[in-house]
């Protein structure tokens, strides 16, 4: 399966203050993301610890989630983390892939 390339987007930085480059980034990961994972609307991601690495699931509407292959999750995950480097990368999170918004999955099961 190939990938469709991405080309990197020019970033001003977490005080960035063009509304329309802070709208364009997040878009621009969506649908670098949706061919690789068709029907997904959601993708989550979680890290596996030091042995494990990240895994990543596609989360579809009405059907099973479907953990990605390996090198498809390195890949997304990378594209992911790229696009948010700030975010608190100690926690799960999920990427609305309409949007392109990232999400913490901040309570989990057995979590208050």
């Amino acid at each position: 399966m190939t990938h469709p390339r991405r080309t990197a987007m020019p970033t001003r930085g977490p005080d960035c203050t063009d509304p329309a480059a802070a709208l364009a980034r997040p878009l621009s990961l969506a649908s670098s993301l949706r061919p690789m994972l068709p029907g997904a609307l959601t993708l989550r991601l979680v890290d596996a610890g030091p042995e494990g690495g990240w895994t990543a699931t596609a989360l579809m509407w009405g059907a099973r989630p479907q953990a990605l292959r390996p090198a498809t999750a390195e890949t997304v995950v990378a594209w992911v983390r790229a696009d948010y480097p700030h975010a608190d990368w100690s926690r799960p999170h999920e990427v609305d892939l309409t949007t392109g918004q990232l999400l913490c999955v901040c309570a989990t099961s057995g979590e208050a």
